[in-house]
């Protein structure tokens, strides 16, 4: 238990009404922090000592101990930040030791890689990655938009052809046309469509490893576009939007990213099969 727990709970829900899941978040976290500073601390843990420094090391512990990326610790920043600001609102401590702390820079795209459609041939015919991964790609690869993807059944794919259809037939199990291509399980109907994005996600997580770049769908979207945009800067702006779906705001956007930022390019992973 930290100090001041069950005050800082009331706090939480009955003065900011957050939900209980944000406080079990941010009780996790001070937790995690409280019994860090025990385990640090020479006689005993006062939470009125905190200064700046104990709050960097476990931050930075948080860091180098579990590889944690620096988004998810601005999360812990937050969720710390939260309490000690109670603590100091409420004159429960005598010093507020997040005054010169910020949080950690973060490169918003470095979850998005490019160039992964010129393997995507070798992709597609994987022994190893799912059906879902292989079809998902493929979608992507043909300039589908993510928020139509779920509702695709078997029968979308007549609208394709080429060698990554063929690719793609080849190496995965084919199924009635009525039926859908992401589904929540693989029952003898296959009526039962994923519900959300995030859903679909959770369950490529072991492709995510195989292939080494996030499959999120509204990524890989992204990637497409920069990829689309690398490979025909002879296109007009008009005919880069008609081909995108983007305003002239998005495509100056994702034209000035293409210029000033450094993505990762994928690269099959040695062990790749």
């Amino acid at each position: 238990m930290y100090p001041y727990q069950k005050e800082f709970a009331d706090w939480v829900l009955h003065t900011k009404h957050y939900k209980e899941s944000t406080l079990y978040l941010y009780e996790h976290t001070i937790n995690n922090f409280y019994n860090y500073l025990i385990s640090q601390a020479q006689q005993g843990a006062d939470i009125n000592l905190v200064k700046e420094a104990d709050l960097r090391s476990y931050l930075n512990n948080l860091k180098v101990t579990y590889d944690i990326k620096d988004n998810t610790i601005n999360k812990y920043f937050f969720h710390l930040k939260k309490y000690f600001t109670f603590l100091y609102s409420h004159n429960l401590i005598d010093h507020y030791p997040f005054v010169d702390i910020e949080t950690r820079k973060v490169n918003k795209y470095d979850n998005i890689t490019t160039g992964w459609q010129e393997a995507l041939p070798t992709i597609l015919r994987s022994s190893s990655l799912s059906r879902e991964a292989k079809l998902l790609l493929f979608f992507i690869a043909q300039g589908q938009l993510p928020k139509d993807i779920l509702k695709f059944k078997y029968q979308k794919l007549h609208e394709f052809s080429g060698e990554l259809k063929e690719a793609l037939l080849s190496n995965i199990e084919i199924m009635d046309d009525g039926a859908y291509c992401f589904a929540k399980k693989f029952d003898e109907n296959h009526l039962a469509p994923i519900a959300t994005q995030n859903a679909l996600i959770m369950q490529l997580r072991e492709d995510e490893r195989k292939l080494g770049m996030l499959l999120a769908p509204s990524k890989l979207r992204q990637s497409y576009i920069y990829d689309f945009l690398a490979r025909h800067q002879d296109k007009t702006e008009i005919e880069m939007m008609q081909a995108l779906g983007l305003s002239v705001k998005s495509l100056l956007y994702y034209r000035q990213n293409l210029v000033n930022v450094d993505f990762k390019h994928f690269s099959l992973p040695d062990d790749f099969k």
